[in-house]
């Protein structure tokens, strides 16, 4: 998938009503370098997030939702570095790690993360 069918699906997935932080703008130029980073390196199995908000200081955060599993990245948008968490409610369980989303290793990593927690809450 070419970089712009990433910004439009971003944009379509962005949800901005109904948040505090509607009013956040987002940089095009930094939303564009991630968008990049997504056509370089990802496939279009990518596991595309169930949500995704700008935050307060005009970054974004994408969020998954498989079963007991809440995921997060938090993208700082100009640097591309990433924290990705995820929350077994049930277990408890826990996992964070940081990643460069310059970088085509920490994208396999973030998707193999992803996929697992998406594969194990079908079980």
């Amino acid at each position: 998938m070419d970089s712009a069918k990433w910004t439009v699906h971003l944009m379509e997935k962005m949800n901005l009503e109904g948040t505090e932080n509607f009013h956040v703008k987002i940089s095009p130029w930094n939303l564009s370098k991630l968008c990049e980073s997504m056509a370089e390196n990802l496939s279009n199995t990518f596991p595309f997030p169930n949500d995704c908000f700008p935050t307060s200081d005009g970054n974004l955060q994408m969020e998954w939702l498989y079963g007991d599993v809440d995921s997060t990245l938090d993208i700082n948008l100009s640097s591309l570095s990433s924290h990705f968490h995820s929350y077994n409610n049930e277990t408890e369980e826990e996992v964070g790690f940081m990643l460069d989303l310059e970088k085509k290793e920490d994208w396999k990593k973030l998707v193999k993360s992803i996929n697992a927690i998406k594969l194990k809450s079908e079980l």
